[in-house]
């Protein structure tokens, strides 16, 4: 029996320690989450794992300069509150948005998943616990060229009823999102 349950967790950790990775690349976060496994006998087991969450974007065809000037219009277009605002680091974010089902006007699942329940998006009926920062930086390929990364990480919990959170990966969608509402702005 205890040569299952460790198999079970080797299985479970090398399974949840993936790292997402899209378009732009760039910084990646890691957030520990420990398991804990109950084997039926006086031996319980538990190991960390590491999520992480990496830098998505794009790069448009303007100067940073010029690209950083619309980000808090980008922002506020997508509903996403503004809680951090650095312009010498030129990073943009919320470290502590809570949401319900949408942000701004776009369900929840459209940008992140956090699994499902009983056929339902949990990113759509759980609480949503969001932090979302951007950078802007020049892009080597010239001074009119600029690269904006998003990182997304998140966790959600179950309104209704109790239970430990659930981690959130981005579906690079919001990202996306945010290159292409700058260009629109900048054109």
């Amino acid at each position: 029996m205890r040569g299952f349950t460790l198999v079970c967790l080797a299985a479970t950790v090398g399974c949840a320690s993936g790292t997402a990775s899209s378009g732009g690349g760039g910084s990646t976060g890691t957030v520990p989450q420990t398991v804990r496994v109950v084997t039926g006998t006086s031996t319980n087991l538990s190991a960390s794992m590491m999520n992480s969450a990496s830098a998505n974007g794009g790069t448009v065809a303007f100067p940073e300069e010029r690209v950083w000037a619309v980000m808090r219009t980008v922002y506020d277009s997508l509903g996403i509150p503004v809680a951090t605002f650095d312009p010498a680091s030129k990073t943009i974010g919320n470290n502590s948005l809570r949401l319900k089902r949408r942000l701004g006007e776009v369900a929840l699942s459209k940008y992140i998943n956090c699994g499902s329940t009983q056929g339902f998006p949990s990113a759509d009926t759980y609480e949503v616990f969001l932090s979302i920062t951007t950078s802007v930086r020049p892009d080597a390929s010239g001074p009119q060229a600029t690269q904006i990364s998003t990182t997304i990480d998140g966790q959600a919990r179950p309104i209704t009823f109790s239970g430990e959170p659930v981690r959130c990966s981005s579906l690079t969608t919001l990202e996306a999102r945010i290159v292409e509402v700058a260009n629109k702005l900048l054109k």
